[in-house]
């Protein structure tokens, strides 16, 4: 066991150093998919595996000055540098995960020509103008918190954009598959945020330790999660790659169809998504989707959900005897909680509370329209 603190904290140094070479090691070996339409995500991974080899020599920086050293104005320098370019490579990267056509190369070159200028200006304020270093490290400190904010502004319009396609795409909550995604923007930012103010307030060493046990974990976490993301991608690809509208049948009608498919009770197989209903009632996806939209004033996800709500109004008064959960399963909702949460959001009560005061009684269905 370690009995000095810089002992112990040279331990995780070491372990956490060795651990992001592996993951970044991984993310350039380990076999990429070839499928076109994750052109972007392969040079996002490969920006990724320098972000994590630029992590790994950070711990062996510190490594190298663990004691009193460690406030040397150099290795401040060098460590926001690093920060910077991290927070560069990961947050493109995240950023294609949600939007495939986004401009990475042309972004995350952008954002390292200001990284080298900064560290540029620090190093020669430091050798030249010493008594202004530290006002200069402080105002460059700065400008690296508003370079997270910039690209938190990006990731945030993006997220949101790709959100409204899924919801407009399936029926059944995709953006779920892209959840650990915004968690881990969120605290990518909040570990280059972190990293900064310790530079800057000079806290001591528990402190880092702390936060070095942190960022491992999390990275290898996020190392794990992006390697396996093709997986998902094959999923919602229609919507994260495909930004170009199909072509607008002339003349198409499909009001009789969908009329058609409502009665047939369509609805309640799960897993329903635009492309696969459009196969169903014999027309392009673009068309169906503006349809919901401009029609019924729904996004797909929502107009089904209201069908589906709607049919286990009828169902609960039907079938007294029959559970919230079988009734969820009846109109193609799965879980419990899943059902509950949804007939609360569209009715206002829950499925028991609905059952006990209809009952008897007319239903107040929502309209279909």
């Amino acid at each position: 066991m370690f009995r000095q603190p810089d002992s112990l904290y040279a331990g995780v140094l070491l372990c956490s150093a060795i651990i992001l070479a592996v993951v970044g090691g991984s993310l350039f070996w380990l076999r990429m998919p070839g499928d076109e339409r994750l052109c972007n995500y392969r040079l996002s991974r490969r920006f990724v595996g320098w972000a994590y080899f630029s992590l790994a020599f950070t711990d062996v920086l510190w490594l190298l000055f663990l004691r009193e050293e460690y406030e040397l104005d150099f290795t401040r320098i060098l460590v926001l540098a690093v920060a910077a370019v991290q927070a560069t490579m990961f947050s493109g990267a995240l950023v294609t995960l949600v939007n495939s056509r986004f401009p990475l190369a042309r972004g995350v070159r952008r954002h390292l020509l200001a990284v080298a200028a900064g560290t540029a200006s620090l190093f020669g304020c430091m050798l030249f103008f010493p008594q202004a270093f530290p006002v200069l490290f402080r105002l460059t400190a700065a400008a690296y918190c508003v370079q997270i904010a910039l690209f938190a502004r990006t990731f945030v319009r993006e997220y949101r954009v790709c959100r409204r396609k899924l919801d407009n795409f399936f029926s059944d909550g995709e953006m779920r598959r892209l959840r650990w995604v915004a968690v881990s923007f969120l605290m990518t930012a909040l570990i280059g945020l972190t990293a900064a103010a310790w530079l800057v307030s000079g806290l001591g060493m528990p402190y880092l330790f702390a936060f070095t046990g942190v960022y491992m974990v999390f990275y290898t976490f996020f190392g794990m999660k992006y390697i396996n993301y093709p997986a998902e991608f094959g999923r919602i690809a229609p919507v994260i790659a495909d930004d170009v509208p199909e072509p607008l049948a002339a003349g198409e009608n499909i009001r009789t169809a969908l009329d058609e498919w409502i009665a047939a009770k369509g609805y309640v197989r799960p897993g329903l998504s635009l492309e696969s209903l459009a196969r169903e009632v014999g027309c392009n996806r673009s068309y169906l989707s503006r349809y919901v939209n401009s029609e019924l004033g729904l996004n797909f996800k929502s107009w089904i959900r209201a069908l589906r709500i709607a049919e286990s109004q009828r169902l609960l008064l039907e079938h007294p005897g029959a559970s919230a959960l079988e009734v969820g399963e009846m109109v193609g909702i799965h879980g419990r909680s899943t059902f509950f949460a949804q007939f609360s959001e569209v009715t206002g009560m829950s499925p028991g509370e609905y059952r006990r005061r209809y009952a008897g009684g007319d239903p107040i269905a929502p309209s279909q329209e």
